[in-house]
């Protein structure tokens, strides 16, 4: 599936999903008490940054407090508990719906398939922690069913107030990250069409993608063609195979930069010449890595 990356649009159109800025846990206050409300558990994060209630899982471990948010350590640790989403125009009447995790899809087809992709990345640690980023900004970012005129192909777009999201129909659990990790990109200053963002969002996708179906323990219909050579019998061809596939298990760089370099002229995901416009470029030379932040922790 090819995924054009965002380019620049100021025309406002209707919103399907939208994510709202919150505090610095990522959850807006309750109205009534003023504390942080996480769905299971309230938290004082203005004075304490603590739970007011004991954790559910506190025996799980015995020499953290019950009370204390991501052990202490916030700086390093997120809790993924406090994504909020809403669903704009779910039924196509101009109803709005606040989207909860695990939330049974409902509305439209492309609502319910939208919804349905935002629970399968709920289920996985990768996708948590973007929604829960995305979230903390103070843009927004909505995500439509709109068409973008090229078959096959979804776009972000970044506009002045966040970025604007055009699933055309690819509304699957990987269409749906990749796009998002464009919309991460762009709040963090990284946008722009880069075949070394779209590298990336490739990358992310398929590890929330494997993630998902790991946890369902069954495997997905295929892998994503950007992880596939369209000449797998060349050198060149299998170094760019190598180099995709060792990104889905670690961040290595030499990998990473071998996966840029080799994008435009060996994936399969370029094989219609999508890549090929004037505007993309290998990079902009301000990058800073993001992927490595959505790899699971290494066990000891």
């Amino acid at each position: 599936m090819n995924h054009p990356a965002h380019k620049t649009e100021g025309v406002n159109r209707t919103k399907i999903i939208r994510f709202y800025p919150f505090v610095s846990t990522g959850k807006e206050k309750d109205e009534e008490t003023g504390y942080g409300y996480f769905g299971a558990r309230y938290m004082d994060h203005e004075h304490t940054t603590m739970w007011l209630s004991v954790d559910p899982m506190a025996d799980k471990y015995p020499s953290i407090s019950p009370y204390a948010y991501c052990a202490w350590n916030p700086i390093k640790l997120v809790d993924p508990d406090g994504r909020e989403i809403w669903i704009y125009n779910y039924d196509g009447n101009g109803h709005n719906l606040r989207y909860r995790p695990g939330m049974s899809p409902i509305g439209t087809a492309a609502a319910r398939e939208q919804i349905a992709s935002i629970n399968g990345m709920t289920q996985t640690d990768a996708g948590w922690k973007l929604i829960y980023h995305l979230n903390k900004s103070k843009k927004i970012f909505n995500v439509s069913n709109l068409p973008t005129g090229t078959q096959q192909t979804s776009y972000t777009t970044e506009r002045e107030d966040g970025a604007f999201l055009k699933m055309n129909g690819n509304n699957d659990i990987r269409n749906i990250s990749h796009e998002l990790f464009h919309a991460l990109q762009i709040k963090q200053g990284q946008g722009g069409e880069t075949y070394y963002n779209e590298v990336e969002a490739y990358v992310f996708s398929e590890i929330v993608t494997k993630q998902y179906y790991d946890n369902l323990k069954s495997e997905p219909s295929r892998k994503s063609s950007a992880f596939l050579s369209s000449d797998p019998d060349t050198g060149a061809g299998k170094t760019y195979e190598n180099a995709m596939n060792k990104l889905l298990t670690g961040f290595d760089a030499s990998s990473f930069n071998k996966a840029v370099d080799l994008f435009q002229s060996h994936s399969e995901a370029n094989a219609t010449g999508v890549y090929n416009s004037k505007q993309y470029k290998k990079c902009t030379g301000n990058e800073k890595p993001l992927l490595p932040y959505f790899y699971p922790s290494k066990k000891k």
